[in-house]
């Protein structure tokens, strides 16, 4: 008998519950383009690899900042959805 690995893939239940305020998260996936014909609010929109923080959480998503580490200033600050987001260990 072959054994195999398998990823333990969270519901997002399970994910909202498991991150909370001030967490380091990173962007592990965007949907679909939702950012793509949006003028970003700061100096520009979230990519797949940028670690943040979270600063507040809602029912189904968490705001989610990502700070220049040298300087502190924001580069974006949008909500995010749980499936968009793995937790890092500091």
């Amino acid at each position: 008998m072959r054994a195999r690995a398998e990823a333990i893939k969270l519901s997002p239940e399970t994910e909202l519950s498991a991150m909370k305020q001030y967490d380091l998260v990173r962007v592990a996936a965007i949907r679909s383009d939702r950012f793509a014909s949006d003028h970003p609010s700061f100096q520009r929109h979230p990519q797949v690899g940028d670690v943040g923080s979270i600063v507040e959480v809602y029912s189904d998503a968490f705001e989610v900042e990502c700070c220049d580490r040298e300087t502190g200033v924001t580069i974006w600050l949008e909500a995010m959805f749980p499936d968009e987001l793995q937790a890092v260990s500091a």
